[in-house]
């Protein structure tokens, strides 16, 4: 099994699994928030990147959510490297949910079997509804 159809396999069960049981309620300790504050900056980096390398073009909102997700991680980031989290910690979880996302955009883009493509793209798009979920607003 390929790395890419096992990754679009398990955000598909990620998605199914999550949305049975309901969203996970908004993170309490300052180490959860930092967590989520940098993930879904990833994420919204993924998408503006994305954006720009297939279209051409710069998406304002993207940009606009992953800078306000930077500004919350950076409230936030204090309160958990007081509570022990080393600080490259938040580049971590960043990095990795970027380069995830980017593998969700990339094969909702470029796959061949439209089943894959779509568990992609749902992937990708419910991954969103997270982060989306944490502003008032959104």
């Amino acid at each position: 099994m390929s790395s890419l159809r096992a990754c679009c396999i398990g955000a598909t069960l990620a998605v199914l699994g999550t949305t049975a049981l309901g969203a996970a309620p908004f993170p309490v300790s300052p180490t959860e928030r930092a967590r989520a504050f940098a993930e879904c900056a990833g994420r919204y980096a993924a998408i503006a990147d994305h954006d720009r390398l297939m279209k051409g073009q710069t998406n304002a909102a993207a940009e606009a959510r992953r800078d306000a997700f930077s500004g919350l991680l950076d409230a936030v980031l204090p309160d958990a490297v007081a509570y022990g989290m080393p600080v490259a910690k938040s580049r971590e979880w960043h990095s990795t949910a970027r380069a995830a996302h980017i593998q969700l955009l990339a094969a909702a883009a470029y796959s061949f079997r439209e089943s894959e493509a779509s568990r992609a793209e749902l992937a990708a798009a419910f991954h969103v509804s997270l982060c989306d979920r944490l502003i008032l607003g959104a």
